[in-house]
């Protein structure tokens, strides 16, 4: 298997690259989240809150929660499975400059885009595409598009080091059964 081809070549000490709390360890990958991707998933959590108040017997068949344990599932189960899959590959879409970012596809038009590095056996969550940004290629909402863009502005970060500084350990409260 081959290391994320932007990962750092030499090792930064561990408190100046995980400057965070423990990491959420599953499959023995060490999952961090970027700022964005943390904000979704809080949202997330307070929905499944509500939704489960309103209807404690019932919530897990509303549609919106569906989405968010689907959501649940690909980052604590799905991907720390294999995160290097080609499955997750995403060839040339966001250009050849990108190649190391990974998504899944999921739900038709959903993407979630992330990196890892084999060596320390990291994981980052970065972005999750919403109903305005979903696939339709040649489209300026396209979620390539969208993502391509943000990586041009520098958020979230190509580099390595940068994205790990920028990510944050997360206790997710509702974690799905």
């Amino acid at each position: 298997m081959k290391t994320d081809d932007k990962s750092p070549s030499k090792q930064s000490e561990p408190d100046e690259v995980y400057p965070n709390d423990k990491p959420l360890l599953v499959n023995d990958w060490n999952i961090y989240f970027w700022q964005g991707f943390r904000v979704q998933l809080t949202e997330f959590e307070e929905i499944l809150s509500k939704i489960r108040q309103k209807n404690p017997s019932g919530w897990e068949e509303k549609k919106s929660a569906k989405f968010i344990l689907r959501v649940f599932r690909i980052i604590l189960e799905e991907v720390p499975r294999d995160p290097p899959h080609p499955v997750y590959r995403q060839g040339l879409t966001l250009g050849s400059e990108n190649k190391h970012w990974r998504r899944v596809k999921f739900a038709g038009r959903f993407r979630l885009f992330f990196r890892f590095d084999l060596q320390t056996k990291t994981l980052v969550y970065v972005w999750l595409n919403d109903d305005k940004t979903q696939r339709k290629a040649g489209a300026k909402t396209d979620v390539y598009n969208v993502f391509r863009s943000m990586l041009n502005k520098g958020k979230p970060p190509n580099s390595w080091d940068d994205l790990i500084r920028e990510s944050k350990v997360l206790t997710i409260k509702d974690k799905p059964k």
